[in-house]
């Protein structure tokens, strides 16, 4: 749609040509609407086979709306082309368009043939196989500084001759080779020469790539066209994967914040968007400043002030790209990030205070830690400091959660299962089947400590940490020191001693449950079981109870099982001998401070660094090669030699340096030829 602007800017808006007409039916009966729809399809039909007296249809590209279609023609010498039909426009304007640009045929893409016919005006334009932007992606952002100078020079000459194309988008721009062509003027406007503004019919445009201002007010002005150029390199760096899930919500989220918060983006880029992305035209950069920045010069945009914080050569302005830093450089980004708060916190608190605090911070003998440690202690109940969260002021909700667990933990595979559980216990309502957190949290350290190779990540506990504080709390948000409290707390004493103070227990059949999900998750390679399990050829099955049993189907060689055994239950166990040659099973029995770690080698012999350790007191049989039970073990080790200096054994396992075995608490031994232990019933490993 065209606009020809005449007179001052107060008499605009009553003397704007409108090249679209307005569609809407007023004061008719549905049958009449209903009739006018058939007799535009008639005519639409009558169009199209006036073309093909011509060309030869071969398909329709992107059917739209009834206001607009595309097709890929053929002519008699089988060369391709591309048909435009569009339902009512000035034409006249259009043509004064075409007049000025034609003179670019290395910026701008025209039709070689425009027409009216049958009700419908059409254009006809030479077919580029490589596509739009769209369609290259790849090619495009290898090239982005190219596209960004071509483009800013086409609207520069656009800007020169009062055109304002207002839909710069990625399916309007041609890829010729090394050439980007700007296409699709129907909707750009004229503004007269001697006025900066124009005025047009509001909600014309494309959502996102089409300035607020313009889709929402119907102000037409030149730096329109850099909102789009700014909205069209974020679509390329980014890949097409815009950060906008609804629209109504980035509309309030612009007007709110004054242009887009610019996330994720390498540093160099960064400024160059947040002043192309500026809500208000009269603060928008335009084309000098994109010269600049081309040329590696510096340039000012209003919202320099408000650019996030630069870590690792990237900006950093959500939750979620916050926390995708602090996995990937976790001590790094954690003191930059404590040294932020520290400031921040600091200058949120009141002036009587600050001269103290200056003070207890100056102590050149504190580590980042000790000093933060110190400002929540004393500082604990100024409520003034409300940064949430984690450490300069984004807000934690599901929704954010939501996007961390799908974009940066899922593709981890042993945390991938505690996660949607810690997701789903976020859905849950109150009732007896409840998986409490605090549950899984104890599953997921017990893991750490019985299985070392397996620790998992302190980034990954801080996101559990986070996820036990909000929605252990009904979801209300609390004070940045009472995070940082709290995250200390648990760095300091572990989880598992901070959940013992939660007095939150489960009974037995809640946590086989547990258990139960955690094992219909796939590609997890570590698991505890609960009691009864049969292990078969074809893979392990549970039994939950006489007539239902859980599959796991065990292909994976490296699978590693932990089964938590029981005096008065004697798990049965089948090996067989091609299904299991790196299974690793260990069982644990909580009566007994002995943990059996058996490696099935080719020829189903059980053992471990080729010691044998025989005993005749396990709660469990095993069956071996001959199909025959047997109440000896060949080989049998302790699990604290693979948990070396854990928290499980409080470093007190060690090694004797005369080569006599491993001690434990002083009151185990173990060493080639026996097992030596002197307290009865007690318990090393606790799951509850």
């Amino acid at each position: 749609m065209s606009y020809i602007y005449e007179g001052t800017i107060d008499e605009m808006e009553t003397k704007t040509e409108a090249l679209y007409e307005s569609d809407t039916i007023t004061e008719i009966n549905k049958a009449d609407s209903e009739k006018s729809i058939s007799n535009k399809e008639d005519k639409f039909d009558k169009f199209l086979k006036w073309i093909q007296n011509t060309y030869q249809i071969e398909k329709e590209i992107d059917k739209g709306s009834s206001k607009k279609r595309k097709f890929l023609i053929k002519n008699n010498e089988g060369e391709l082309y591309f048909l435009k039909v569009v339902e009512k426009i000035n034409k006249k304007v259009l043509d004064e368009i075409y007049l000025i640009i034609k003179e670019y045929p290395n910026k701008f893409l025209t039709p070689i043939e425009t027409g009216e016919k049958k009700g419908f005006y059409y254009e006809i334009y030479k077919y580029y196989q490589q596509g739009t932007v769209k369609e290259n992606l790849s090619f495009v952002k290898k090239n982005v500084e190219e596209v960004i100078f071509q483009l800013n020079e086409s609207l520069k000459i656009l800007h020169k001759n009062n055109i304002v194309h207002t839909d710069l988008k990625p399916s309007n721009i041609i890829v010729d080779g090394d050439k980007f062509l700007i296409t699709d003027f129907e909707i750009a406007a004229i503004i007269k020469e001697d006025l900066e503004y124009g005025k047009r019919k509001k909600g014309i445009g494309s959502p996102y790539y089409t300035d607020l201002y313009l889709f929402e007010l119907g102000y037409v002005k030149k730096t329109a066209d850099y909102w789009s150029l700014g909205m069209l390199i974020y679509y390329i760096i980014k890949e097409g994967e815009f950060p906008f899930y609804d629209e109504e919500v980035f509309k309030k989220s612009v007007k709110k914040n004054g242009g887009i918060v610019v996330d994720d983006v390498e540093l160099k880029y960064t400024k160059l968007l947040i002043g192309l992305l500026t809500y208000d035209p009269d603060k928008r950069i335009g084309y000098e400043e994109v010269k600049k920045w081309l040329e590696g010069d510096n340039f000012e945009t209003v919202f320099d002030n408000k650019i996030g914080i630069n870590f690792d050569g990237k900006i950093i302005n959500s939750l979620e790209n916050l926390v995708k830093y602090y996995i990937k450089d976790y001590e790094k980004a954690r003191e930059h990030f404590k040294k932020r708060l520290l400031n921040n916190l600091k200058e949120l608190n009141r002036k009587k205070e600050f001269d103290e605090i200056e003070r207890l911070l100056k102590k050149d003998n504190l580590s980042i830690d000790d000093k933060l440690s110190l400002f929540m202690t004393n500082y604990y109940n100024n409520r003034k400091s409300n940064i949430t969260p984690i450490y300069y002021g984004i807000k934690l909700n599901f929704k954010n959660i939501k996007i961390l667990i799908e974009n940066y933990i899922y593709n981890k595979v042993d945390e991938k299962g505690i996660l949607m559980i810690l997701e789903n216990k976020c859905r849950m309502s109150k009732s007896k089947r409840k998986i409490y957190l605090q549950c899984v949290l104890k599953l997921i350290e017990n893991i750490i400590n019985l299985y070392k190779e397996n620790k998992i990540s302190p980034e990954f506990r801080f996101l559990i940490a986070i996820y036990n504080y909000y929605y252990s709390n009904k979801n209300k948000f609390k004070n940045i020191m009472d995070v940082h409290k709290l995250l200390l707390k648990i760095e300091q004493i572990g989880i598992i001693d901070y959940l013992n103070k939660n007095n939150d227990y489960l009974e037995e059949n809640t946590i086989f449950k547990l258990f139960s999900f955690l094992l219909k998750l796939e590609n997890i390679k570590v698991f505890i079981i609960k009691d009864n399990f049969e292990i078969k050829s074809e893979g392990i099955y549970f039994i939950e109870n006489s007539n239902k049993k859980i599959f796991l189907n065990v292909a994976d060689n490296n699978l590693n099982l932990f089964f938590l055994g029981n005096e008065k239950k004697k798990p049965i166990v089948s090996i067989n001998n091609s299904e299991f040659n790196n299974t690793k099973i260990s069982f644990l029995n909580l009566n007994l401070e002995i943990d059996s770690y058996l490696t099935f080698s080719n020829n189903s012999e059980i053992m471990i660094n080729n010691c044998t350790i025989k005993s005749k007191k396990f709660p469990f049989y095993l069956v071996n090669s001959k199909g025959n039970f047997s109440n000896s073990i060949f080989d049998v080790n302790f699990r604290a030699i693979y948990a070396k200096n854990s928290d499980l054994f409080i470093n007190n396992v060690t090694i004797n340096s005369s080569n006599d075995g491993i001690i434990i608490d002083k009151k185990c031994k173990v060493s080639k030829d026996k097992i030596t232990y002197n307290v009865k019933k007690h318990k090393i490993f606790e799951i509850i």
